[in-house]
């Protein structure tokens, strides 16, 4: 990121207000800078309302708004309630950069950059859903970004979003958070948008045309290990099950430039091909790809895959009579809580998401602490928990080690 500055803004996107231009100039507010604001604020009937325009509705001095905002004097209750209702009726929000600037006036301080010790957490409606039923993936990495933030006594805001969002958050345009964390998919003109205003950390994500950096797993080396792992049980006749949104992590690339490396075909090139597949249509793409594992001659003696689609699969090949795994291995990447508790346990890589949150986290303060701003995009590494779904190939005449891997 370079020095911030008002050319960070879009054309027609300028600062909601005097102060968020002077938050990110640096500049110090003189004195008098809050009667600029209230003529600033009159004179544009756009404008969300105004902490005097609270005090008019509610009947009471601007004083007593703050006090009742801030929670610092006693206020009896009746008049709290008429403020509270004045801010909702007339959707006020109030600007803690602002206050902070009146702080430092009234105090006397040379006014410190300004900043709200507040991040947020972007990402989508359903990946916030899923984290609170605890998958032990997603949970783990808001759990590391908590962690980390209660550390550098900072909080964090959580904010859905939906795919088509195109629309800037109003915590950001309202000037509420020093930056962002950025978790799944959205549509670039958004991240466009956003990357222009304050720092941004991607994780799980990473979009080399934009001047933002990301924390990743690595998950190239990640289905190497997972490879070496099956070749090492001699496995030679392997495929792999990949989604297209996965794409990013070009799994399905390692995997043949691991068999071009051991000078050995991929035997069944149609099966590794990546797939469409959605929540909608989970069980039956899941279903149609255990029956022609099946079916194809000579069957595959092993399935690299992620958690999600390896325990379909455990289902799907106990329904065709195939054993795991006896007749067929399976593997899995997240090593998620179902993953432990599959029937059998599914070998799975496991990443450290917490480890991911908080570097990210980590990363992000950086950016919002220092002028310069590098650009850096980290990798992140896990291990491999070998379960009772790997196991040595029946199939091998060369097999040395007939033995299963132990559960982990």
């Amino acid at each position: 990121f370079e020095t911030p500055s008002k050319d960070r803004f879009l054309e027609g996107d300028a600062p909601s207000s005097p102060y968020g231009a002077m938050a990110l100039t640096k500049q110090r507010p003189p004195i008098f800078f809050g009667n600029l604001l209230l003529k600033h604020v009159l004179m544009n009937s756009s404008r969300p309302a105004g902490i005097r325009a609270v005090a008019k509705h509610a009947g009471v001095s601007v004083a007593t708004v703050s006090r009742v905002i801030n929670n610092s004097d006693p206020v009896s209750g009746g008049i709290r309630f008429r403020v509270l209702n004045a801010i909702g009726q007339l959707n006020y929000h109030p600007q803690p950069l602002f206050s902070q600037v009146f702080r430092d006036c009234r105090s006397g301080r040379p006014s410190s950059p300004l900043r709200t010790r507040t991040i947020g957490f972007l990402t989508h409606d359903w990946l916030l859903r899923k984290a609170q039923h605890d998958d032990g993936y997603y949970s783990r990495v808001l759990a590391g970004v908590q962690q980390t933030c209660l550390q550098n006594r900072y909080y964090v805001t959580l904010v859905g979003a939906t795919p088509d969002l195109v629309e800037i958050p109003s915590i950001i345009l309202e000037n509420r958070i020093d930056g962002l964390l950025v978790e799944g998919r959205l549509p670039v003109k958004l991240l466009q948008l956003l990357v222009r205003r304050l720092p941004i950390v991607f994780i799980d994500n990473t979009y080399p045309d934009l001047p933002a950096s990301s924390v990743m797993p690595d998950v190239r080396r990640a289905t190497r290990e997972v490879l070496t792992h099956l070749w090492q049980l001699d496995h030679r006749n392997l495929v792999t099950f990949q989604a297209v949104d996965c794409h990013r992590y070009d799994c399905a690339h390692v995997f043949r430039d691991f068999f071009e490396e051991k000078n050995h075909p991929v035997i069944h090139p149609h099966l590794c091909e990546e797939q469409s597949i959605d929540t909608a249509s989970h069980a039956t793409v899941m279903a149609a790809y255990a029956r022609q594992v099946a079916a194809a001659r000579p069957r595959p003696t092993a399935v690299v895959t992620w958690d999600v689609y390896g325990i379909a699969l455990l289902t799907e090949f106990r329904k065709l009579g195939l054993r795991v795994p006896e007749d067929i291995s399976v593997t899995g990447m997240d090593d998620t809580t179902q993953a432990r508790l599959a029937t059998p346990p599914l070998t799975s890589y496991r990443f450290p998401m917490d480890e991911m949150g908080r570097s990210a986290t980590e990363l992000l303060f950086q950016h919002i602490e220092t002028d310069q701003r590098p650009v850096r995009h980290l990798l992140i590494n896990g291990m491999l928990a070998a379960r009772a779904t790997s196991a040595a190939c029946n199939d091998a005449p060369f097999s040395a080690n007939k033995s299963t891997t132990g559960a982990t």
